[in-house]
């Protein structure tokens, strides 16, 4: 049963990460960790890189807490996504 709840948490802390992306006008199919991870990449520019900054720390910090993952918005980039964001087109 935790098993089950656990699993249950991940998938819907999942989709409210990816329904975030989305209203910020970003890919919905991309989380949030892996935008502020292109962002502490450089991927946006140094002006996202500097506004972001606050944003990684907190998620980064919440995930080591949480999940004991160090530099959780650096390992949840995934570069196959981020093309479908409605400012792409």
């Amino acid at each position: 049963m935790i098993r089950f709840l656990a699993a249950w948490l991940y998938a819907v802390a999942v989709g409210a990460d990816r329904e975030a992306s989305a209203i910020t006008l970003g890919d919905p199919r991309e989380t949030i960790s892996s935008r502020l991870g292109k962002a502490g990449r450089g991927d946006y520019g140094r002006f996202w890189w500097i506004v972001t900054w606050p944003l990684r720390r907190i998620v980064n910090t919440v995930a080591w807490v949480c999940a004991g993952q160090a530099d959780h918005c650096t390992w949840a980039i995934d570069d196959t996504l981020g093309s479908e964001s409605p400012l792409e087109g």
